[in-house]
């Protein structure tokens, strides 16, 4: 059987989280159309020090079918369907004492 983008996304970024040894409650996980953007420098996410993932899920369907279902199953920090613009890239990060994860940050998707 086939493995879809979607799946192979969400496989991808929950196996980083795993590996990190970092409880995947303390990651956040989300959706944009410019990741790099949205990671560092609205989430404030350290570029050099931070532990991140970007991966392509080809689609804005399959990048929130991502970040919903490891928001859901894994329990990670998230807002899933509050992605901007066209988001078709999903994101974790290691949420921080600087990091800023909440639904207010500004829409510069």
């Amino acid at each position: 059987m086939a493995v879809t983008v979607e799946e192979e996304v969400n496989l991808r970024v929950v196996s980083y989280m795993e590996k990190s040894g970092i409880p995947i409650s303390s990651w956040y996980v989300g959706v944009a159309s410019k990741p790099k953007d949205r990671l560092f420098l609205e989430h404030l996410v350290s570029e050099t020090e931070g532990l991140w993932i970007i991966k392509d899920a080809i689609s804005e369907e399959a990048a929130g079918e991502v970040e919903r279902s490891i928001v859901e199953k894994h329990k990670t920090q998230g807002h899933p369907g509050s992605g901007k613009g066209s988001p078709r890239y999903a994101y974790a990060f290691v949420v921080t004492k600087i990091t800023i994860q909440h639904r207010s940050l500004p829409s510069r998707n």
